[in-house]
């Protein structure tokens, strides 16, 4: 096995450490199963498999699906640390520290690590249908089946940006939030957002000459 693709193994395997780590943390904290479906779990669990079998088109599925799904949180995590966070990372005023490190390194590694499989492997355009299929269709419409609503499991209730302490004002003043039709807007905000997140990615590495290399 050559070196880079040793480099990319090793990717996969810690990538793989830290998600099950924090899910398996989760479940013996008497947490619900389906905290596996959120973004950054099942994204970093399938970027592991992308990593570690060499797969180009698994690991730009989750950096397409990742700037759209992550940006908003690093951003908040940055506004939090500085006492301005809207809400979206307010529960780690009183997380436990081990689910908030690993969490925090899943949201905040995961667009670098992609970006390079996607610099060693190359692009492949057909990225974006399978993002959108995956994750702005099948992912969200699971999350919103098979959880309690109030568990808000990939924002498919009510904004992530809502404080939790705010849910009896929220379920009671919107008409939106709640509803099937919520999911609906979710579900074309990340089919939107993939859009110009596909064309960055498909610009840097088809046409920018240091980052094309591995692209036909």
């Amino acid at each position: 096995m050559k070196k880079d693709d040793r480099i990319l193994v090793i990717i996969g395997v810690l990538l793989l450490i830290i998600a099950l780590s924090n899910y398996i943390f989760q479940l013996s904290q008497g947490q619900h199963w389906s905290k596996v479906l959120w973004f950054c779990k099942i994204a970093t669990l399938i970027a592991a498999f992308g990593f570690i079998s060499r797969n180009r088109l698994i690991i730009n599925i989750i950096l397409v699906s990742s700037i759209v799904a992550q940006t908003r949180w690093i951003v908040d995590f940055f506004l939090f640390l500085f006492g301005q966070g809207m809400g979206r990372n307010e529960w780690m005023s009183y997380g436990h520290p081990f689910m908030i490190i690993t969490s925090v390194i899943m949201h905040s590694i995961l667009i670098p690590l992609c970006f390079y499989g996607t610099y060693k492997l190359g692009f492949d355009k057909r990225c974006l249908k399978y993002s959108i299929i995956l994750f702005a269709i099948f992912l969200l419409i699971i999350s919103h089946f098979v959880t309690k609503e109030y568990l808000n499991l990939n924002c498919i209730s009510y904004p992530c940006d809502y404080r939790h302490d705010d849910y009896l004002r929220i379920s009671q003043g919107h008409d939106l939030y709640f509803s099937p039709y919520y999911l609906i807007y979710n579900m074309i905000f990340w089919t939107v957002g993939a859009i110009p997140s596909y064309l960055l990615m498909k610009y840097l590495f088809t046409k920018v000459k240091y980052l094309n290399k591995n692209n036909n």
